[in-house]
Order: structure tokens, then C-alpha cells, then sequence
């Protein structure tokens, strides 16, 4: 019953006050990656996720994949990629929903698909470069695979998942892909 409490207030800070970023400020990865689960499951009712709340966890995966573009081993060893991974998967889950105008508010950010862009291409020049997370795999792993236990499982997909999303209908990215 506590934990049931505990949603409905998180909830109601999330949907009707906008309190993202006290509430992802003040909790360990576990409870991060909760809240961001919360999103993703309010998205895909009729509630709407205030704009606020969306435009901190585009400025957080931005920030975050900025360091990983930075490529010096102190940013990188601040990050949880469970985090950044969870980020971008609720970026993308959002972005995906037709009926809610959150893809509107990300195509608005246009440095959000710019970051997205070269991440997707220095991942993929990683992967190309050694024996890596991001180095490609030959065979599909199968169920039991460890690869799959791997934060960066998926990580590239989901990345063109949401470039694919953010120049859905938006000419701007899209002429950016071209160029």
C-alpha cells in the first residue's frame, strides 16, 4: 500500500507541479531509472507530461551524451550508462506517441537531433575501432546472451529509433541528414 502512496505522490509532483528535476536530482539510479519508467507508462495514457518535465530529460540526455562525445575518461567515468540508456529509451518511447505533442517539443530543440546525430556516429566509429560494447555484432545474440545484460545493448537502435522519430515530419532534420 506504501508503495502505491508512494507513486501517486511522485505522480502528482511529476504531472501537475512539473518537479522532474528535484525529485531526479535527489535520487540514486535505481529511483532515476523509476522515474523515468513513470513517464514513459503516464505517456502512454491520456495524461499529459508537462512540457518542463520533458524539456529537463532532453537537456539531461544532452548533457550526458556530451561527455560521452568528449571522450575524456573523467566524463566518462562520471556516467551510469543504465542512466543515459533509460534516457534515451524514454525519449524515444515519448517521441513515438502520436496523439501527445512530445515529439513537437523535442523537433523544437534542434540541438537534440545534432547530438543525437554525431553520438549515433562516434558510437558507431567506436565500434568500428576494437573490441567494444558498440563493436558490431556478426550473429544475433540469443535469449540467454550476456551481450544483452550490456546497458549499451540496443543503445545504437534505440538512438536511430529516435533520429528516425525526430525527422518524422520535420523538414529542418531532415535536410540535416542529407548535408
Amino acid at each position: 500500500m506504501f508503495v502505491c502512496f508512494r507513486s501517486f505522490i511522485i505522480e502528482i509532483l511529476l504531472l501537475e507541479h512539473g518537479e522532474m528535476e528535484p525529485l531526479f536530482s535527489n535520487c540514486d539510479i535505481d529511483g532515476r531509472r523509476m522515474l523515468l519508467t513513470m513517464i514513459r507508462d503516464c505517456a502512454a495514457t491520456p495524461k499529459i507530461v508537462p512540457e518542463q518535465c520533458i524539456a529537463f530529460m532532453v537537456d539531461k540526455f544532452k548533457r550526458q551524451s556530451d561527455k560521452i562525445l568528449k571522450i575524456v575518461a573523467s566524463y566518462v567515468e562520471s556516467l551510469d550508462p543504465r542512466e543515459i540508456c533509460a534516457l534515451l529509451y524514454a525519449l524515444v518511447s515519448l517521441s513515438g506517441i502520436d496523439t501527445a505533442p512530445y515529439l513537437k517539443w523535442m523537433q523544437a530543440d534542434h540541438s537534440l537531433f545534432i547530438n543525437c546525430a554525431f553520438l549515433l556516429r562516434s558510437i558507431h566509429e567506436a565500434g568500428k575501432s576494437g573490441n567494444n560494447c558498440f563493436t558490431i555484432v556478426r550473429k544475433l545474440p540469443d535469449e540467454n546472451s550476456k551481450s544483452k545484460e550490456n546497458p549499451a545493448y540496443g543503445f545504437k537502435a534505440d538512438l536511430i529509433r529516435l533520429i528516425g522519430n525526430l525527422c518524422y515530419r520535420n523538414e529542418n532534420n531532415k535536410n540535416q541528414v542529407y548535408y
